[in-house]
């Protein structure tokens, strides 16, 4: 399907050779920066396991450069997008001038073909959100079973990533699509507080958690882990089944009602305690990682406010 699109725009007018030209050079620019970003990340690695002062110093840099570069693609892709948007609008606005400028059959055929084409990518946008909340939802419940089922038969809370992490570090690191779903517009959420909540689990998962073997069997990991599964195994299947039409009235009020108790649960004797264990590492994040929750927080209770109103307003 992407490969008909890209190549009708080819063979269309001049327009659109500019506009696929610009999609290859953004596609290579991302692809330039997600290499960059692969060796960054390496040499972090390294330079945290090695455990030398200066390494880990040069550490604080390296990662200011990943975040500035993760800003570039994720600028790159709403430059993309409002081209694209660009791009079908003049298209369709051509056709329907030409459509009514002549009662040929052609330019009637050319307007359809748009509508059809604008119609078609709306319904892709939502069967490939639906198709990946679906995913993330199964995910999350598959791991909220495996730490559960692993404390009721070890009767201990400290296996939470022994017994399934790797599965928590996909799902996590796959959810950066999230930001790009902002960036290029298909989920009205923005980019900057999806950004902020990747980029603190992230760092609490791949950078302490899964580094520090000190603090894996912490029981802040399993308070932490059983907060985020519960939240998503909520979050993405109202999502799914917003995507349909068809989100019963208890997910939503289990959407917008839930995060009270188990974000403050989450953060708290979850992330931040895991930091406090990890101090030697992140002294300086523990003092800045309040307000980034605090704002997370706040936004999720504006998100919640904002909600009920619109369904006040509905009935």
């Amino acid at each position: 399907m992407e490969g008909d699109i890209f190549s009708g725009l080819g063979n269309g007018t001049p327009g659109d050779g500019k506009v696929l030209q610009t999609f290859n050079k953004s596609f290579g620019q991302v692809q330039d920066i997600l290499d960059q970003n692969r060796v960054l990340i390496n040499e972090i690695n390294q330079n945290h396991e090695s455990k030398v002062p200066d390494n880990l110093s040069r550490n604080v840099g390296l990662i200011r450069e990943l975040n500035n570069n993760i800003r570039r693609v994720v600028n790159l892709y709403a430059d993309l997008s409002s081209s694209f948007t660009r791009s079908v609008e003049s298209s369709s606005e051509g056709e329907l001038a030409g459509g009514l400028s002549s009662d040929g059959k052609a330019s009637q055929k050319r307007y359809r073909s748009g509508l059809s084409l604008a119609l078609t990518m709306s319904q892709l946008s939502k069967l490939y959100l639906f198709t990946y909340n679906s995913l993330q939802a199964f995910g999350w419940a598959v791991y909220l079973f495996l730490i559960l089922s692993n404390f009721l038969l070890s009767n201990s809370i400290n296996a939470a990533y022994a017994s399934a992490g790797e599965i928590i570090c996909l799902l996590q690191a796959s959810s950066f699509l999230e930001v790009v779903h902002g960036a290029i517009g298909i989920v009205p959420s923005g980019v900057l507080f999806p950004l902020m909540q990747w980029g603190g689990r992230t760092f609490v998962l791949l950078m302490i958690v899964r580094k520090i073997d000190e603090v894996q069997e912490s029981p802040s990991v399993f308070i932490c882990f059983v907060a985020w599964s519960l939240s998503e195994v909520i979050r993405y299947p109202y999502y799914a089944l917003n995507c349909i039409g068809n989100c019963s009235s208890w997910i939503t009020l289990l959407r917008y009602t839930a995060f009270l108790v188990l974000y403050p649960i989450g953060l708290v004797p979850g992330e931040m305690w895991l930091m406090y264990g990890a101090l030697p590492y992140i002294k300086v994040l523990l003092v800045c990682y309040p307000f980034l929750g605090l704002n997370l927080y706040l936004y999720l209770l504006k998100r919640s406010r904002l909600s009920k109103r619109r369904e006040k307003k509905l009935k």
